[in-house]
């Protein structure tokens, strides 16, 4: 008889002597007494399920199995530690709404900020001043531009999330370039577009992982302004992106010769693709040296992540059959802002320059955060005939409202050529925190 089968046959008369202080639970309620989320719970739903089956799990899988059910019936309080860290409580990093609409917006943003010869405002909307010679301008009357322009923005930002019930938390520091070329035409239309390179590394909490995130885009946008201060401005954008991912997990249950330590590594590769729709509609109003901008914005954006397996560092070493197969995920979302923007001007020697300050408060309209859904790359239940177990990794929900605030300036110098700054963060929203730097300058010809 193999160490496997011992080990199984011990367990087994473990659970079915009377006279063990837990012999009348089951699996899964002993595991539960160890549980604080509901994603903590699936995890023990699940092995609680696999574990006795004996002919389900691969050999690895079912020895990480029978040492973690072994303790959380010898009343070992690490078996806390040990279902908290085995819970992939952050593989919905990958959808997470505010990195999401956080990166698709700031493409926006990015891929138009100073195209259409506008100046940048902040958020979707293209702009306060136009820089043409058709009477929305602060340039001279008699200076005039190129039809077509040439822009360039880079930025850098910083995200963070607290961890929540069922959620991994995290750390993200990003940077793109945005290189975008535009028409302008008759009747105040301007149609360009842009393309985005970019990359982010992301921590998750605890030192439990990270991701290496190297992300493309192309965006399609056009504006349109009218005579009595009235635009309008909407874009179409692609995302990809690639993700290189590791998940960390360590813990030991019990102590002595007896004790089980796990370090293990799970490695991850997987891609995944969004859609954004966005339309402002807004109106300039202004008053001496001073302008004021109403908008309102409205946001769409779909996510495809696809479907994963991890891959243990050790493979024959204790904890590899933690490893799990995480499912597609889709995410979408629809989102309003309503804001202001005010600028003033400043005229220099060298040009014309617009500090300028962006306020706008943000309401998701509609979100469709599902639970992500893995199984243990170990279960091999379909070779016996029965169907694989799925388990989810429960979505807390997140503030369904917040607000944005943009500080910076922006110059417009001769020969049609104009540049900005520009600082923003969130407020209000629980969990997160949220800070973006830019700066792109715009030349026409």
């Amino acid at each position: 008889m193999n160490r496997l089968a011992i080990k199984s046959l011990a367990l087994a008369m473990a659970w079915a002597m009377p006279g063990l202080a837990m012999a009348q639970s089951t699996p899964i309620d002993v595991l539960n007494r160890f549980t604080d989320s509901g994603s903590q719970r699936e995890v023990a739903r699940a092995i609680g399920t696999l574990c006795p089956a004996g002919n389900r799990l691969s050999a690895r899988l079912q020895q990480d199995c029978n040492s973690l059910v072994g303790a959380a019936f010898g009343n070992d309080a690490s078996v806390r530690s040990a279902i908290s860290r085995i819970t992939p409580d952050n593989v919905r990093v990958a959808v997470d709404r505010g990195q999401l609409l956080r990166r698709s917006q700031n493409r926006a943003a990015r891929g138009a900020a100073i195209g259409a010869g506008k100046f940048p405002g902040g958020g979707m909307a293209l702009g306060e001043n136009w820089i043409s010679s058709d009477g929305y301008s602060y340039a001279s009357a008699g200076e005039s531009f190129g039809d077509w322009g040439f822009y360039a923005t880079l930025e850098f930002n910083r995200s963070e999330r607290d961890a929540s019930l069922n959620q991994d938390g995290f750390d993200g520091d990003g940077q793109s370039l945005t290189l975008g070329l535009d028409h302008r035409f008759d009747g105040g239309w301007v149609f360009g577009g842009s393309v985005l390179f970019g990359s982010s590394d992301v921590d998750f909490t605890a030192g439990s992982g990270d991701q290496e995130i190297d992300e493309r885009g192309f965006n399609l946008h056009a504006s349109w302004a009218g005579a009595t201060g009235w635009y309008a401005d909407s874009l179409l954008s692609f995302g990809q992106r690639e993700t290189d991912q590791t998940r960390l997990i360590g813990y030991t249950l019990g102590s002595g010769n007896s004790s089980v330590g796990v370090n293990q590594s799970y490695s991850a590769d997987y891609d995944s693709d969004t859609r954004l729709i966005a339309v402002t509609l807004g109106r300039r109003f202004d008053q001496g040296s001073w302008s004021f901008d109403p908008y309102a914005m409205l946001e769409s954006l779909q996510a495809d992540v696809d479907a994963y397996d991890e891959i243990a560092s050790s493979p024959d070493a204790a904890g590899a059959g933690w490893a799990v197969r995480v499912a597609e995920q889709e995410e979408s979302f629809t989102r309003g802002t309503l804001g202001v923007r005010a600028s003033w001007v400043l005229s220099g020697d060298n040009g014309v320059f617009l500090p300028f300050i962006d306020l706008g408060f943000v309401n998701v309209l509609n979100s469709d955060e599902a639970d992500a859904f893995v199984r243990y790359t170990g279960d091999r239940s379909d070779a016996v005939g029965q169907q694989r177990l799925n388990f989810a990794m429960r979505a807390d929900g997140e503030d369904d409202s917040y607000g944005r605030v943009a500080i910076g300036i922006s110059a417009q110098f001769a020969e049609g050529r104009s540049g900005f700054v520009r600082y923003a963060q969130h407020f209000g929203e629980a969990r997160y925190s949220v800070r973006e730097f830019q700066l792109g300058g715009r030349f026409e010809f």
